[in-house]
C-alpha cells in the first residue's frame, strides 16, 4: 500500500512539475551558470531567478556568469537551453 501511493504521489509531483515548467519554453530569462553540465560535457548548467535547473549548450568560460538563455525544451525537474547572442 506504501509503495503504491508514493507512486502516485511521484507521478502527481511529475505532472505538476513539468506542466510548470512548460511555460518557460521559448522565453529567455537569465541564468547564472555554475558549473560544467554532469551528462553532456558540451553544455553547462546553471540556475535561473526563480531557482530552475537549465542546462545550456555553452563554452566552459560562461561558468561564473550570469547569461541569457532561450528556453528550447522543458522537462520534469530541468530546462534545456541555449545561449542567446547579443
Amino acid at each position: 500500500t506504501k509503495e503504491k501511493r508514493l507512486q502516485e504521489l511521484n507521478k502527481l509531483v511529475n505532472y505538476y512539475s513539468n506542466k510548470k515548467n512548460q511555460e518557460y519554453l521559448g522565453k529567455i530569462v537569465k541564468v547564472l551558470v555554475i558549473d560544467k553540465s554532469e551528462k553532456d560535457e558540451n553544455k553547462v548548467c546553471g540556475y535561473t531567478e526563480t531557482m530552475k535547473l537549465v542546462n545550456v549548450i555553452a563554452p566552459k568560460e560562461t561558468i561564473g556568469q550570469i547569461i541569457d538563455v532561450e528556453i528550447i525544451e522543458a522537462k520534469s525537474f530541468s530546462l534545456d537551453g541555449k545561449i542567446v547572442e547579443k
